[in-house]
């Protein structure tokens, strides 16, 4: 309602001039962060259904954490096709320096169907959050190069990491966007269409049923920390 500074009584007429350019918002949410995740570079950054899901927080007064999400958003981009990162272990990298196959050594020592090998697109990412999975990870960063885009395996079906059925089903690599600008599950192949029409960051994991897919497309891998 709004009250009339004359009369102290509501005046209906005054609503709407009241409510004229009137922006909601959420005390949770920094506004000048928002202001940023609206601009054409944050947006092509993100899922559209993530833009969606910052409107309607920014509506409403949901607890977020605004911050962690600049922080996420910093890391996300468009990806360099072919190329993928991978943080890992002092142990992982005595395991793979040299060897003729670096993902054997991996696949072996974990030994289980439904282990998940996961890269990265980003630099950025695995930098600041490393991979999934990696408790032991150190501050080692290796670079690895294919001949052929991942994303598009030849023969292997790509699935949305958080589907029902995909975290135990070893025969599909599964992709997700855990650590980049995203709010909710990649769990959809409408969102893997998405990501890839659109060439957004992403996580790659792989079991050893990949493996002769991973040494067969892998063209090179070095440390880059």
């Amino acid at each position: 309602m709004r009250i009339g500074n004359k009369t102290k009584k509501w005046n209906p007429s005054m609503t709407e001039v009241h409510n004229e350019g009137h922006i909601a918002s959420n005390p949770h949410i920094k506004k000048e962060l928002y202001v940023q995740w609206r601009n054409a570079e944050s947006q092509k950054r993100m899922l559209k259904e993530t833009r969606d899901e910052l409107q309607n927080f920014w509506l409403s007064n949901k607890l977020f954490n605004s911050s962690a999400f600049d922080k996420m958003l910093k890391v996300s981009g468009v990806c360099v096709p072919n190329t993928y990162y991978r943080k890992i272990s002092q142990a992982e990298w005595n395991a793979i320096n040299g060897a003729p196959n670096p993902f054997k050594p991996v696949f072996d020592h974990h030994n289980t169907a439904n282990y998940r090998y996961w890269i990265s697109s980003s630099l950025g990412k695995v930098r600041e959050f490393g991979n999934e999975n990696a408790t032991d990870a150190s501050g080692i960063i290796i670079k690895l190069v294919f001949s052929a885009d991942i994303r598009h395996p030849v023969g292997i079906v790509l699935k949305a990491h958080q589907e029902a059925g995909v975290q135990g089903n070893p025969h599909v690599i599964a992709l997700h966007r855990e650590g980049f600008a995203q709010i909710g599950n990649i769990d959809k192949d409408s969102q893997i269409t998405e990501i890839r029409n659109r060439g957004l960051d992403h996580n790659l994991g792989f079991t050893s049923a990949q493996l002769d897919y991973l040494k067969a497309t892998l063209v090179e891998f070095s440390r880059v920390l």
